[in-house]
């Protein structure tokens, strides 16, 4: 009989160190979710931004290119 204790102990803190696992990269995999949606919100804004240069006819940079009579 106490060796089925010893067992039962043995795997019920194996199962705590696993749910406690489990618990962290639940926490980590949320953490880059939103990472992702950030990314995914800046990566929207450049390409609007972009868009807009194209549309303008700017050159990205900011970069003044003088006309062609000089």
């Amino acid at each position: 009989m106490e060796e089925l204790t010893k067992r039962i102990t043995e795997l019920e803190t194996n199962d705590a160190d696993r749910q406690h696992f489990i618990d962290q990269l639940s926490d980590m995999v949320a953490e880059q979710w939103q990472s992702i949606d950030a990314l995914k919100r800046e990566v929207k804004r450049l390409r609007k931004r972009i868009e807009g240069i194209e549309v303008r006819g700017d050159k990205p940079g900011g970069e003044d290119v003088p006309p062609p009579h000089y």
